[in-house]
């Protein structure tokens, strides 16, 4: 390798922290979209079910949690795309450090491209085109609806304008200031890493990389499958075919929803039916039956994520075991993915993160609903529904935690694997023929 190797720049403190932000808002996105569905699926039941203060009260929950979503999702949008460019200006800088410590290693394809160009700024610009879209159709709408009516609460309407017209010029501004190469000082950053790094010495060190992975290619011979392999064939069926079932539960409860929804009431502003005794019945059947559907594609899909998580983490295990041990060769393709998937601990600590506001967004207003309703078995609630709120917060913290635990020894594995078995980047992937082809091959190890 000419004296240099690829590796990993491992976050330092404060990029970690950045990345854990970043994760932490996406987990927040996702989870906000999950529990809206679930707070809607919810209130229909309740409301189907029950009658009385029960229904009243759960009607009120319901409202409350959905009105939740909108600042959730927006912190999650905030949080991903502000921490994301941080989180590349900080590797630029770790990476400089480490050019002046360990001048012999160079970063990989990935980490590369995220210090080039306006790569860590694409998510902000785009975050700000779509603001700077919404805002000027707001601007629009709000003109046209004050020049039709302008004694209707111009007041009112003369702030709508006032705040998106600022919003707009925000969003404008900050397009201006990403144009082009980037802001002076990242432009600058920039250059510094890549003269540090000198584009011969990695095209060098990438050649050197090729021949070596060819020679690893052709010498270990047929592709090996590790002990983790032997369940893994039936275990990727099961997380294939598990999750194609979850996600057509999920389509066919939202579908029996939808239809008992507009039987009750068959567009917005029209108001409730209610039907003769049989009808009535029909419709608690159906929504019955989807909520039934809805979670038993929770159960499967919480299933498919178990079983994928154990298949991972085997491997993974193994392959650990297996870098231990002397004369055992492995082709480079069979360790790409290990390369370029993120831990399962990251994955784990965002779906936690997930997990813990779609309780929030129900526990919240059922909180505060009990603290408020004249219902005295409601009310008894209450101090049950404080525990199970600090609850989802600590599961939401130890989450956060392990995410960026996550982050270090990610990059702490994948790196081992690197000076063990492979020098530099991942391989791009193969096409489904030789795939395939891969897979009808010998099972056995060899060694060199």
């Amino acid at each position: 390798m000419s004296g240099a190797r690829f590796a990993e720049v491992e976050p330092r403190p404060a990029r970690l922290v950045a990345l854990t932000i970043a994760d932490v808002g996406l987990a927040l996105m996702y989870g906000t979209l999950i529990g809206l569905l679930a707070v809607i699926a919810a209130a229909l039941l309740v409301t189907e079910v029950m009658t009385g203060d029960p229904a009243r009260v759960g009607d009120a929950i319901a409202r409350l949690g959905v009105g939740l979503t909108l600042p959730a999702f927006a912190a999650g949008l905030l949080l991903r795309f502000l921490a994301g460019p941080v989180a590349g200006v900080l590797l630029a800088r770790d990476e400089l450090r480490r050019l002046d410590a360990r001048p012999e290693l160079i970063a990989p394809r990935r980490q590369r491209a995220l210090v080039a160009g306006q790569k860590p700024f694409d998510g902000l610009r785009g975050l700000l085109r779509v603001l700077a879209a919404l805002c000027g159709v707001m601007l629009f709408v709000t003109a046209i609806v004050f020049l039709m009516d302008p004694d209707d609460d111009p007041e009112i309407i003369g702030i709508v304008l006032l705040v998106m017209a600022a919003g707009l010029a925000v969003c404008i501004l900050g397009l201006r200031a990403f144009r082009g190469g980037g802001p002076a000082w990242w432009r600058r950053l920039r250059d510094r890493v890549q003269s540090r790094r000198g584009r011969d010495r990695v095209d060098a060190a990438e050649a050197a990389e090729a021949a070596e992975r060819a020679d690893r290619e052709r010498v270990a011979g047929a592709p090996m499958r590790l002990e983790a392999g032997r369940p893994g064939h039936w275990l990727t069926l099961a997380v294939v075919r598990g999750g194609r079932i979850a996600l057509r539960t999920f389509l066919i409860s939202g579908g029996i929803l939808m239809a008992a929804v507009f039987i009750r009431q068959p567009c917005r502003t029209c108001s409730t039916r209610y039907w003769s005794t049989p009808v009535e019945t029909f419709i608690d059947v159906l929504v019955l039956i989807a909520t039934a559907v809805a979670i038993i594609g929770a159960i499967l899909e919480l299933g498919v994520l178990v079983l994928w998580i154990v298949r991972r983490r085997l491997r993974r295990g193994e392959l650990a075991q297996l870098a231990r041990l002397t004369g055992v060769s492995l082709r480079p393709s069979e360790i790409s993915d290990e390369l370029s998937q993120h831990p399962t601990a990251v994955l784990l600590g965002m779906g936690g993160v997930a997990a813990a506001l779609i309780a929030a967004l129900m526990l919240v207003p059922a909180v505060v609903e009990m603290e408020r309703t004249d219902v005295a078995e409601l009310a008894a609630l209450h101090p049950a529904g404080v525990i199970a709120l600090v609850a989802s917060g600590v599961v939401a913290l130890v989450s956060t935690i392990a995410i960026g635990v996550g982050h270090v020894a990610g990059v702490r594995f994948r790196n081992g694997l690197r000076a063990r078995w492979t020098p530099g980047d991942p391989m791009p992937p193969r096409p489904a023929t030789a795939s395939r082809s891969s897979r009808q091959r010998s099972p056995k190890p060899t060694t060199r």
